[in-house]
C-alpha cells in the first residue's frame, strides 16, 4: 500500500476477495472451504486500505465525520446483507447457496469498478516509502511510536472483551442462561445493527466535538453497562425479559460503538505519515483481527467450562479498566484531543495528547 499506492492495492484485495467468495460457490469437501476461507482471507485482509483510502480523501478535522459514516454505512450493509441472503437461500436447495456466493463475488468486481471511475478523483500520494528528509518508513518505526501502541492497545481490549462478544460470547452466555431460541437471538442482532446505524447519524455533530479520552471511556463503559445488564438476567424467569434485556445492552453496545468507529481511526491516521499510513492501518486491522480471534476463544473457554458469570464479570471489569487506560495514555494528537491539552503542552509534545 505504502510502496505500490491504494488503489492498485485495493484492486488487488477485491479481486482476491472475489476469487475466495466465488470459490465457496465451489466447495464440496472440507479442504476446498479452508481453501476458499483462506484466499477470502487474504482479501478480506485488505480492508484496512479503506482506512488510509478514506483518511486522505477529506482534511483531517473531518476524519471522525467519514470514519463515523463510514461505519453507519457498513452495519446499514450488514444488515441488509443478512436480510437478503435469509429470504433468498434454502437450505434444501445447495444452488440458491452457490448463487448467492456468486452474486457476493460479483459485489467484489461492481466495487472494484467504481473504484477505478473515481481514482482519479482521489489525492495521489507520492509513490515510495521514505520519508520526505527523514528515513525509511517501516514497521519497525511505526511501533515506535507510544501513542500509537497506545491506540492499538485499547483497540485490542475492546474487540477482544466487546465487539467480538456479539458473536459469541453473548450468544453463549444467553443461551447458557435460558432457553433461548435462535429467533430471540436475532432480535438482539436487529436491535444493535438499527441502533448502531440510527446512533451513528444522530450522534455525529456530538462526537466530533468531544476529546478522544471521553470518546473512549463511552466506548468501553457502553460496554460494561452490556456485561453488567448480563449479571442480571439469569435472576429473571422469563425468556422475554431476557431477550428485553439484552437488547437493551445491545443498543446500549452500540451507542458507544458509535463513538468508538469515528474517533479509534481518526487516532490511527494522525499517528501516521503519508509515508506510512499503510502500514499503520494494518497494525490497526492486526489489533482488530487479533481482538476478534481471542474473544470467541475466550468465551469458548469460560463458558465451555461453567464459568459463564466469571465471564460476564471479566468483561464487565474490562470495559472499566479500558474507560480508566483512555484517561491516562497518551494518545496521537488530534484537533479534538488538541483542544483538551494546554497550549504550551501542544507545543511540546506534537506526537500525542500528554497523559
Amino acid at each position: 500500500m505504502d510502496v505500490v499506492g491504494r488503489v492498485r492495492t485495493i484492486l488487488c484485495a477485491m479481486a482476491v476477495a472475489a476469487a475466495g467468495t466465488c470459490l465457496y460457490a465451489l466447495v464440496s469437501a472440507p479442504w476446498q472451504a479452508l481453501l476458499a476461507a483462506a484466499v477470502f482471507g487474504l482479501g478480506v485482509g485488505g480492508n484496512s486500505v479503506w482506512q488510509a483510502l478514506l483518511a486522505e480523501s477529506v482534511e483531517p478535522g473531518k476524519r471522525p465525520v467519514v470514519f463515523g459514516l463510514n461505519f453507519g454505512i457498513s452495519n446499514a450493509g450488514l444488515g441488509i446483507g443478512g436480510i437478503v441472503a435469509g429470504s433468498v437461500v434454502v437450505t434444501s436447495d445447495l444452488w440458491t447457496f452457490r448463487t448467492l456466493y456468486l452474486i457476493n463475488g460479483l459485489t467484489f468486481v461492481v466495487a472494484g469498478w467504481l473504484m477505478v471511475s473515481v481514482a482519479k478523483r482521489l489525492p495521489q500520494p507520492s509513490g515510495g516509502d521514505w520519508e520526505e528528509g527523514g528515513p525509511r518508513a517501516s514497521y519497525r518505526s511505526a511501533l515506535g511510536n507510544r501513542p500509537l501502541l497506545a491506540t492499538l492497545l485499547v483497540t485490542f481490549l475492546l474487540f477482544a472483551l466487546g465487539y467480538s462478544q456479539l458473536e459469541s460470547g453473548v450468544p453463549a452466555v444467553l443461551v447458557t442462561i435460558s432457553d433461548l431460541h435462535v429467533s430471540g437471538l436475532g432480535k438482539v442482532f436487529f436491535v444493535d445493527t438499527v441502533i448502531a446505524v440510527v446512533a451513528q447519524v444522530t450522534l455525529l455533530s456530538v462526537i466530533k466535538r468531544l476529546p478522544p479520552r471521553v470518546s473512549l471511556a463511552i466506548a468501553a463503559l457502553s460496554w460494561s453497562v452490556f456485561w453488567a445488564l448480563l449479571l442480571v438476567a439469569p435472576r429473571l424467569t422469563s425468556d422475554a425479559l431476557v431477550i428485553a434485556l439484552a437488547c437493551v445492552g445491545a443498543a446500549s453496545a452500540s451507542v458507544g460503538a458509535a463513538f468508538y468507529s469515528a474517533v479509534v481511526p481518526t487516532l490511527v491516521n494522525a499517528a501516521a505519515t503519508q509515508a506510512n499510513r499503510g502500514r499503520v492501518n494494518a497494525l490497526y486491522g492486526i489489533a482488530v483481527s487479533a481482538g476478534f480471534t481471542l474473544g470467541p476463544a475466550l468465551a469458548g473457554l469460560f463458558v465451555g467450562n461453567g464459568m459463564t458469570m466469571l465471564f460476564v464479570g471479566i468483561g464487565l471489569a474490562v470495559g472499566i479498566v479500558v474507560a480508566l487506560l483512555a484517561q491516562v495514555l497518551a494518545f496521537p494528537a488530534t484537533e479534538q484531543g488538541a483542544a483538551e491539552a494546554p497550549a504550551e503542552e501542544s507545543v511540546e509534545e506534537p506526537a500525542g495528547v500528554g497523559a
